[in-house]
Parts: structure tokens; sequence; C-alpha cells
């Protein structure tokens, strides 16, 4: 663009010639500042120009990268949920209501040692009036005893593919009697008859005995039956097989 010098109307009769030149300079100064603002303004459009295809590429970055994270998230939600739907399946299958008894003395459990195998034969220590102790088998490993080492021992044994299906007995400050179901229909009854009567049993099907879980001192103060499905089928002594139980 070119700047024309505008002269108005004649200088001669305005002012003297001095007067018309310092005009002159001063029309030139303006266009030629106008000239600049206008390249500057030129230059300033092809920068924008630039910033915007910069932009453009930075939002592309931008959007890939938020993109990426989403699915990150989402795939992050979709292992959570089924993982959250596989522990739901799996405590489907166990059951515990608690412990029997008034409580006191020390835990127990025999959570760890049931991997062993499943339970194979019973161990229980009574006295006239209450259980003393217990202790149970897994496989062919004997867990830990628990209870008062006087008293009555009385030991029974499952037969293969037999297993505790129900649980029940007596209790008042401690543990007085208890009583085991096989699938076998065989009953097994350890202690005396008196105090408050309890009833346990897995809540779900093909549930049987895994472990059990109480207090104990010189005596049995409190238990608790831990049900889950039968992993074994009809094979109890898998475990003295080498075998590996069924999924």
């Amino acid at each position: 663009m070119q700047c024309i010098e505008s002269k108005g109307q004649d200088f001669e009769w305005v002012m003297k010639e001095d007067d018309v030149e310092v005009r002159k300079q001063r029309t030139v100064k303006s266009c030629k500042a106008r000239e600049d603002n206008m390249g500057r303004l030129l230059a300033r459009g092809g920068d924008r120009q630039k910033e915007t295809e910069i932009g453009r590429k930075g939002d592309s970055k931008c959007i890939g990268f938020i993109l990426k994270a989403r699915m990150i998230v989402l795939l992050a939600s979709l292992l959570l949920v089924e993982s959250a739907f596989a522990a739901n399946i799996q405590s489907r299958s166990s059951s515990f209501a608690g412990e029997y008894g008034a409580g006191g003395g020390t835990a127990f459990s025999y959570s760890g040692p049931h991997l062993n195998g499943p339970i194979t034969a019973l161990r229980i220590r009574e006295n006239p009036s209450h259980i003393l102790g217990i202790q149970i088998k897994y496989g062919n490993v004997w867990s830990e005893y628990y209870g008062n080492p006087a008293g009555t021992l009385l030991e029974v044994n499952l037969h293969p593919g037999e297993y505790i299906t129900q649980a029940s007995g007596k209790f008042a400050s401690y543990v007085n009697e208890l009583t085991f179901l096989t699938n076998r229909g065989r009953l097994f009854r350890f202690g005396q008859p008196s105090g408050t009567s309890f009833n346990d049993f897995p809540l779900h099907q093909n549930g049987i005995l895994r472990y059990v879980s109480g207090r104990y001192s010189s005596v049995i103060h409190s238990i608790g039956f831990h049900w889950d499905r039968n992993p074994y089928g009809d094979c109890v002594h898998c475990a003295l097989e080498g075998k590996k139980p069924s999924s």
C-alpha cells in the first residue's frame, strides 16, 4: 500500500515556505508510521497463523493423550468389575455364622492347615461337663491341638468320600457339647448335653466343613464353623493319594 501525501489546500497562502516544508515532513513521517504499523500487523497475522497451526498440532496431541488416558481408566474399571464379580462368586460359596460360646481365653483357628487337604479325622477331649480341647487331621497331617491335655480323648476317622455337613451342640460359659453329622449319615457326639443349643450348616449347596475357629484355655470357650464348597468331590483322601482338588 502506498501512502499519498495529503497537502490539503495550498500552503503558500497559509504559511511561509518554511512552514510548508515542516508540514510536508510531518505528513511524510505520518505516512511512514502508518506503513510501519501495517507491516507489523501483517507480520502479526503471519505469526498468528503459525501459532494457530502449532496450536492445532498441540490440540491433536492433547486429544490423543486424553483418549489414551480414558482408555486406560476404562480398562482399569473393567478389571475392577471383573475382580469384584469373581470375589462375589467366591463369597457365595463360603459361609460363617460366628462363634458359639461366652468368649474369653485365647483365639485359635485352623485356617491355613486346612489347605493340607480335607478333614479326615477328629480328636476331642472331654470331661463330665465341658469340651476341653480339639484337634483336626487334614489329609494325612494332624494340626495343632488346642485346649487342656487332661480329660478323656476321643478320636473318630472319616471314611473315603465322607465329609462333615452339619455341626451342633450346646454352650453356657464354655462349650459343653459338640455333635458332627456327615454326608453318610454318621453322627459323632462329644461332651454333655447341657446349656443353650446351636445348630450350624453351610448356606450354599455342596458345602462342607473346611475348618473351625474359636477361643480356648483349659476348656473350649467358644467355637465357630467355616463352610465352603467341596473341592474334592467324593475323594476325601485325595491328599493321601497325591491328587489335586477338582476346580
